[in-house]
């Protein structure tokens, strides 16, 4: 590799800025999602996100223009480039300059290699949310727990506190209540209704 600043040997290892001005035999671009590759666009200052739609502002988008600016480069400064896709990792996809080429670079014609994987069962992460939906359907899993006994640990102490509360109390030798408190206690044992009044009033509705 020849020409920049932090060339130091036959190998080196740069940012896609750095990289800019540089030429090599061969190329390897690595470390291409998302979450690698920063491309966060600033906000504009002093001016929230209703008012820029209201305003018809658009916000800017120098870092994904120098991005492509700089692929474009590592693209054409050998003669051979190695991209290693990230597309593959469902938690890091590509970055937005990554996805472009690759849309641009399948339906240009140009054949690629692709090495799958022999190993056709899913990750387990995948695993995890297909026994999940079947479960929300109704289904069993596909895959038994390995802990069957672990499986309600999260609902533990929720369990244990509803069954507290629910837990009846043994009554003391006084009873549940204080003797002070027996004269606001009603009942309707003692109560006694008349017979006359009743037969009276039905006979007066009959007339």
């Amino acid at each position: 590799m020849t020409g920049g600043s932090n060339f130091t040997s036959s190998v080196s290892v740069m940012t896609p800025e750095e990289a800019l001005g540089c030429s090599a035999d061969l190329v390897v671009l690595s470390n291409l999602s998302s979450s690698s590759w920063e491309l966060r666009v600033p906000k504009v200052p002093f001016v929230g996100e209703d008012e820029r739609h209201s305003l018809g502002i658009l916000r800017p988008d120098a870092p994904i223009r120098d991005a492509r600016h700089n692929l474009l480069h590592l693209l054409n400064c050998s003669q051979e480039v190695f991209v290693l896709d990230p597309s593959m990792d469902e938690t890091s996809p590509p970055a937005a300059p990554i996805r472009e080429w690759a849309r641009d670079f399948e339906s240009s014609g140009i054949e690629s290699e692709i090495h799958e994987m022999t190993d056709p069962s899913p990750s387990p992460r995948a695993s995890r949310q297909i026994d999940g939906l079947r479960i929300r359907q109704g289904k069993p899993p596909c895959d038994p727990p390995i802990n069957p006994s672990a499986v309600s640990i999260p609902l533990d102490t929720a369990v244990q506190r509803d069954r507290e509360r629910r837990q009846p109390t043994i009554a003391s030798m006084d009873g549940y209540l204080p003797k002070e408190n027996h004269s606001h206690i009603l009942s309707i044992e003692n109560l006694k209704f008349p017979e006359t009044t009743r037969r009276n009033r039905i006979t007066q509705n009959q007339w």
